[in-house]
């Protein structure tokens, strides 16, 4: 297994309890082990922060920063200070990955020696408990008709393809 490159995950939240322990099992549940795991909490005024709190007690490998609330991007460029990995990975606090995610973007990345590596993801619908495609979250009609490209092929729409 390849688990020799640490891999940085970044998880801003704002009051966010009712998901964040589901996100949270799932990068923990990883195949890939080697991650560092910073919590950036957005000025959470629910009970997030203690729910983190607890995460970062178990597991050495979480970090839990805190912000005045400035957005998830801030809260986003506030992990990345921190960062350590040689990947980088910005993550929802309500979203939650399946047990190889971790792994296969890491091999994909290693195997094409690629900067960025895009995945696809899926929908859960409360109304019918189903999973979906999401494929309006990235616009694959202006991405390269090829496996591995560069800024070059994209015509100057370097990340025009995320929606």
């Amino acid at each position: 297994m390849r688990d020799k490159a640490l891999v940085s995950i970044i998880i801003p939240f704002y009051n966010t309890a009712a998901y964040l322990p589901e996100c949270l099992d799932s990068i923990l549940a990883q195949s890939y082990k080697r991650l560092e795991i910073i919590l950036v909490d957005d000025g959470s005024n629910d009970e997030s922060t203690s729910i983190a709190q607890r995460y970062v007690d178990q597991d050495s490998r979480i970090c839990l920063i805190r912000q005045d609330n400035m957005g998830a991007g801030a809260a986003r460029n506030k992990g990345l200070e921190s960062a350590r990995g040689k990947y980088v990975l910005f993550f929802d606090s309500d979203d939650y990955m399946n047990e190889n995610a971790i792994y296969k973007l890491v091999e994909r990345a290693e195997d094409t020696q690629a900067q960025i590596v895009i995945a696809r993801s899926k929908e859960y619908r409360l109304q019918d408990t189903t999973l979906v495609d999401m494929n309006w979250a990235l616009r694959f009609e202006l991405l390269p008709e090829k496996l591995v490209f560069n800024y070059k092929d994209m015509g100057g729409l370097y990340f025009w393809f995320l929606c």
